[in-house]
């Protein structure tokens, strides 16, 4: 079963100076020097076989300055949709008429919207930086469930577990 690379945290998905060469020398060596610039990070397939092991065999050491990277296995078709905080969310297509889908892209973008627009409202003049921080990250955390909760209706396979 084909496997996808993808950033399964808040941050961004990218590779370390260590996994562009590993990357770019055919995952056959550490030690030659690359000029970076060769490698377009974000405009790798996220199923390339190579990039996939390029990820198994570092582990930890391939994660870029704010990505921490995963390996799904993928039976089909998939996408990957990232989140506003740069959580990727591998989403399978499979078995999933197209209008439910569109209905689904819809709904979710709904939740994001509303949950962007609560601080808005927040009484953030009053609340110290460690409590602004906390409601922010409340407000991401309700996000995440409304879309997940989306998700388990709809029943599209979701990274993103849904809190009860």
């Amino acid at each position: 079963m084909p496997k996808v690379v993808y950033n399964k945290s808040p941050g961004a998905f990218g590779l370390s100076h260590l996994a562009r060469h590993y990357y770019l020398s055919g995952c056959e060596t550490l030690t030659e020097e690359y000029d970076e610039e060769e490698l377009d990070v974000c405009a790798l397939v996220r199923h390339d076989p190579l990039l996939v092991k390029c990820v198994e065999d570092l582990r930890a050491e391939a994660n870029g300055k704010y990505a921490n990277l995963g390996i799904k296995e993928v039976p089909g078709e998939y996408r990957i949709e990232v989140s506003p905080d740069g959580m990727e969310q591998v989403v399978m297509l499979k078995n999933i008429d197209p209008a439910r889908l569109e209905a689904h892209k819809r709904l979710r973008e709904e939740v994001r919207e509303a949950f962007l627009r609560i601080p808005a409202n927040a009484p953030f003049e009053e609340m110290a930086p460690d409590e602004w921080q906390a409601y922010r990250e409340k407000c991401q955390e309700y996000q995440m469930n409304a879309v997940a909760a989306l998700d388990e209706a709809l029943g599209i396979d979701s990274l993103w577990p849904l809190k009860r």
